[in-house]
Order: structure tokens, then sequence, then C-alpha cells
């Protein structure tokens, strides 16, 4: 799967994307908000993750702008320390992003990785783009 994450800390970004190209999959990762969408229609990602709280451009409006113009289908995640204050998932919850699409970080990026954001990513839960 081509893999892109979407999250302003590279501490976390590259690690995660190495994670998964360990695990067999094509990843790339954008640390800037302003350029994720620009990026993500050129790399045509199946999965994507996504950073809740990031200057410039959260996550949600991400997506948002991604889903009106992605020529391609894509299963998405928010992956965030985020996730559970309200004031933070009040734009995720406007767009209907379902609970099993908003993922807790724990620090333990393969154990996440492995446990939590592949089968997410595989179920569907959040799904944007259109079918070719």
């Amino acid at each position: 799967m081509n893999v892109f994450i979407i999250d302003d800390y590279f501490d976390l970004a590259r690690p995660l994307a190495d994670n998964f190209r360990f695990k067999g999959h094509k990843a790339e990762y954008c640390i800037d908000s302003k350029n994720a969408l620009q990026i993500a229609l050129a790399f045509k990602p199946d999965w994507i993750i996504f950073d809740i709280r990031m200057p410039f451009r959260n996550g949600a409006e991400v997506i948002k702008g991604l889903s009106e113009t992605a020529n391609f289908e894509f299963s998405a995640v928010f992956y965030s320390n985020y996730v559970d204050d309200p004031a933070i998932r009040e734009e995720p919850i406007k767009l209907d992003i379902p609970e099993e699409a908003m993922i807790r970080k724990t620090g333990d990026i393969d154990s996440d990785v492995d446990e939590k954001l592949i089968p997410a990513l595989k179920a569907g839960y959040l799904k944007g783009g259109k079918k070719k």
C-alpha cells in the first residue's frame, strides 16, 4: 500500500513512515500542512494518517480538501494525542468522522501501526476521494 503521513512533528512522522516501509509499504510523510494536499494528490496514497492539530491547516481541513479534489480513493485515520480533546474534535465531528477512525497515540509506534492503524485503515472506517 502507498501510505501518506501528515504530521507536523518530524520526530513522529519519519519513524512512522519508516515503520510502514519496514512492513513492506511505500510510505511518504509531510510535516507542512500547507503543502500536504498537493503532495497527497501527486503521491495518490491508498492510506492516509492525519494528525488532528497542526499549524496552518488542521487534519480535518486537509482531509476535507483532499476528499473534494482527489481522483483516487483512500482510507484514512486521525492519529493524535488530542483525539479526546472536545475543542479539537469539533471539526472532525462536524465532518462525521467516525470514532473508529480517531486513534490515540500511545508512544509505541510499532504496536500502534500493527494493532491500531493498519486494522483501522484496512477496515476503511473513513474513506475519501473518488472512485476511478
